[in-house]
């Protein structure tokens, strides 16, 4: 009898701590990193503390794709697009004022940088012009950001090369948000 207790009761706790695991694989609870959402967000992550999009900062929806009135998280293509990229690359060719420039686009964010020519007046200005061209030619590109530094430029051209040639995203992702932090120190 104390045989046969001792077998049921194994498989009660053999089926219990399988019911278990199984449940715990698929929880959706709320994620403590993105409050009223439910389960992983969509889209990337710049890592966390003050950089834009995180809870932490003002500018609540600027990178990962939040819509910036209810804080939920909107879908959005992830991944880098070299297409994309070349495209800007090339309407940007025909703006006046910039020359040597390069980019990368990651989802919904373009990452722009350039070389002012001789003469070509007020840098913010430019990047502002910038910016919006950006924004003109591909309707999906949400976030710009520019920079006319000579050696951050180099390092996007770089990344540039590096998407095309297939490079793993877990480290073409890396040096993305990298540069962003570089352009933008306050993001970091």
């Amino acid at each position: 009898m104390r045989n046969k207790i001792n077998k049921i009761t194994a498989v009660f706790i053999c089926l219990y701590l399988s019911s278990l695991l199984f449940s715990g694989c698929s929880a959706t609870g709320s994620d403590i990193n993105y409050p009223n959402t439910k389960g992983t967000p969509q889209g990337y992550s710049f890592g966390g503390g003050n950089m834009p999009g995180s809870p932490n900062t003002p500018n609540w929806g600027s990178i990962t794709g939040r819509n910036q009135s209810t804080r939920q998280i909107m879908p959005q293509p992830v991944g880098f697009d070299w297409q994309k990229a070349d495209n800007i690359k090339r309407q940007l060719g025909n703006f006046g004022g910039i020359h040597q420039i390069n980019t990368v686009v990651n989802g919904n964010t373009a990452i722009v940088g350039y070389r002012p020519t001789a003469g070509s007046g007020n840098q913010n200005a430019v990047k502002n012009d910038i910016v919006n061209k950006v924004k003109q030619v591909d309707g999906s590109i949400i976030h710009v950001i520019v920079t006319d530094s000579a050696d951050l430029s180099a390092k996007i051209g770089q990344l540039s090369n590096d998407i095309k040639k297939g490079m793993p995203i877990s480290e073409t992702t890396g040096r993305f948000n990298q540069l962003i932090r570089s352009i933008n120190p306050s993001a970091g």
